[in-house]
């Protein structure tokens, strides 16, 4: 599989992802919910890639993850209506 098909398989993989996430979970309340949710899963690839042995379909599936976490994150945090908690963040400039 050349790399443009490998990306477009990432890209659709993570979409499902994401959607089973939708399926399954409430949307994200805020950035800081957003944050965890995205660190637990970037914690979960980082252990796959510390492990000794490298297994490259569990990184790939921790890296699909974190991928759909990252895509509910633009969705749920930073395209939706504003929150309270998003409210409270003090503005830069």
């Amino acid at each position: 599989m050349n790399r443009e098909a490998l990306r477009i398989q990432a890209i659709n993989d993570s979409a499902e992802e994401l959607n089973r996430a939708i399926r399954l979970h409430p949307p994200m309340r805020g950035p800081h919910e957003g944050y965890a949710l995205i660190l637990e899963e970037l914690e979960e690839l980082w252990e796959e890639i510390k492990r000794k042995t490298i297994d490259r379909d569990r990184m790939r599936r921790e890296a699909v993850q974190v991928a759909a976490m990252a895509m509910r994150f633009v969705a749920d945090v930073c395209c939706a209506p504003e929150t309270p908690e998003a409210s409270k963040q003090p503005q830069k400039g």
